[in-house]
């Protein structure tokens, strides 16, 4: 159990006038975001782990996380009387706007041990991020995202969803994407190959969502009807140098199915003359 009683957190944003101008075409999601905040809150984990160093067996690991911020500043400011507000009417302290929100997610794995050198490890990961109160967005730096070397190998970093989003071919600039919801799931078999060397077969499904609808990202609202049509997959291949304390990873992931094609049209391999495009990923351990 790892509980942080107060966990305080000051962002300061300083923009460039070209990045400003570019926030001014974007949503009021991404201008609440990238402002000057201010979080204060409580945090708790619980970890499960019933591994054994010294045995070759099957094992498990879980984590739960929760957080919540804004509840007791907001309190102690109602109480105080001296409510200060910001010219947009959200509830400032020193005249910084503080964030409200609660989050939770879950992460479990699961190895199977055929011997010392081959395994089969199974990864599921689930999460939400709900503003309210003094805030209508979750901060960016707590948001959800998808792709990278340790998520869907196959895009990359804070590039995918969020749902069935797609940019459009006329717009230039792509803002990193981040979500309120994320569902993820990884395989992975990882076997020896020479000395050091190892390697590793895997899959990687998921994606993340919005909760409300954002005209910057048309289509990354989460509905449960289009849950299952909007699951990004991939599939690769990795070499690892295992030096016992130190691991150096290369994984080559190729993308299956992306929800940012049509739906009915969202298989990649195979249904398209440019389908094999596959993205290097460079690692340092195990993603998972």
């Amino acid at each position: 159990h790892i509980l942080y009683p107060a966990d305080i957190n000051l962002i300061k944003v300083n923009t460039t006038p070209e990045f400003d101008e570019q926030l001014e075409e974007e949503s009021e999601r991404f201008r609440n975001q990238y402002t000057d905040h201010l979080i204060l809150g409580l945090r708790y984990s619980y970890i499960y782990n019933n591994q054994e160093i010294n045995r070759i067996q099957n094992f498990m690991y879980f984590r739960g996380n929760f957080e919540a911020a804004g509840n007791l500043l907001d309190l102690l400011i109602n109480l105080g009387g001296r409510q200060e507000t910001n010219e947009e009417g959200f509830k400032t302290l020193f005249n910084i706007r503080y964030s409200q929100y609660v989050k939770t997610n879950f992460d479990y794995r699961y190895y199977f041990m055929m011997d010392k050198t081959h395994s089969v490890a199974l990864r599921g990961f689930a999460g939400i991020a709900i503003p309210y109160g003094n805030s209508i967005d979750i901060p960016f730096e707590k948001g959800y995202f998808g792709g990278g070397a340790n998520g869907l190998r196959a895009w990359a970093l804070r590039y995918l969803g969020p749902g069935s989003y797609a940019k459009p071919p006329e717009k230039t600039n792509d803002i990193e994407r981040v979500g309120d919801i994320m569902f993820e799931g990884n395989i992975e078999y990882r076997f020896p190959i020479y000395s050091f060397f190892t390697g590793a077969l895997f899959t990687d499904i998921g994606n993340i969502w919005l909760i409300d609808d954002n005209e910057t990202f048309p289509g990354g609202k989460f509905e449960f009807r289009n849950f299952f049509s909007e699951l990004a997959m991939d599939f690769g291949i990795g070499i690892r140098l295992d030096f016992n304390y130190f691991i150096f990873r290369l994984d080559f992931a190729q993308r299956l199915r992306d929800p940012a094609l049509p739906k009915n049209n969202r298989w990649v391999v195979g249904t398209r003359s440019n389908w094999f495009d596959p993205v290097m990923n460079l690692g340092i351990g195990y993603p998972f």
